[in-house]
């Protein structure tokens, strides 16, 4: 007599153990989007070039909406975006800062 083999079904993702992963773009030669959970944002920024000792310049009160609502992002949210935006830049090792006006 044959027996069949048990088949065990797939655990179903927590999602607290795998948290959206956001990505970021270069968005045309001074912008930057982040993307995440099917919508995305503009972060405005400059390239520097000489005395400066910075290669970037992001721009802290840039407004930013969501693609998808047109929302305004929250005090929250804009730090979730600065920070991840801030951890690719050091990864791919370009010296960069904020500016507080535009």
């Amino acid at each position: 007599m044959a027996t069949r083999s048990k088949i065990i079904p797939a655990k179903k993702a927590n999602p607290q153990q795998n948290p959206v992963k956001a990505v970021i773009r270069r968005y045309g030669s001074d912008s930057f989007k982040y993307c995440e959970k099917d919508r995305f944002t503009i972060v405005e920024g400059e390239p520097m070039h000489g005395g400066e000792g910075v290669d970037r310049i992001i721009f802290f009160y840039c407004p930013m909406k969501w693609s998808d609502s047109e929302k305004q992002l929250n005090a929250t949210e804009r730090k979730k975006v600065f920070q991840t935006v801030g951890e690719y830049l050091d990864k791919k090792k370009i010296k960069w800062k904020f500016s507080y006006w535009r």
